[in-house]
């Protein structure tokens, strides 16, 4: 759907979530911004954050994670981005965290099963 001539900013980012490959930077920034002056739009965020981890942008797909949960703590997906880049940088507790409330909020949840053979897999706590 189009406003104003421009594509809407949800079906934006959807698109890049639909159609990841190949990548296009600019693209990517341009849905970045028009779904970070979206204000309270969690859906644009977490979509946001699939795509850009998807693209393997993950500092900004952490941020828009971040923002997606700081707007709707409930948004249970976001925090599988969150856990998977957390994961990847060393911070194994706050992945294993991010997993554990993705489990509490949807325990039957699309990534489910994998998040718990993820964390069974994940080191022990020290």
């Amino acid at each position: 759907m189009k406003q104003n001539g421009h594509v809407a900013p949800m079906e934006a980012v959807q698109d890049a979530v639909v159609h990841p490959a190949p990548p296009r930077p600019p693209t990517v920034y341009r849905y970045w911004y028009a779904s970070t002056t979206l204000s309270g739009d969690t859906d644009a965020h977490g979509l946001l954050a699939h795509s850009l981890y998807n693209r393997n942008k993950k500092r900004e797909a952490l941020g828009a994670a971040e923002r997606a949960v700081k707007l709707n703590p409930k948004l249970a997906d976001a925090y599988v981005i969150i856990g998977g880049v957390r994961q990847e940088g060393g911070d194994v507790e706050e992945a294993r965290r991010a997993y554990q409330r993705y489990l509490e909020l949807e325990p039957k949840g699309s990534f489910a099963a994998d998040l718990r053979a993820i964390i069974n897999r994940l080191p022990a706590k020290l």
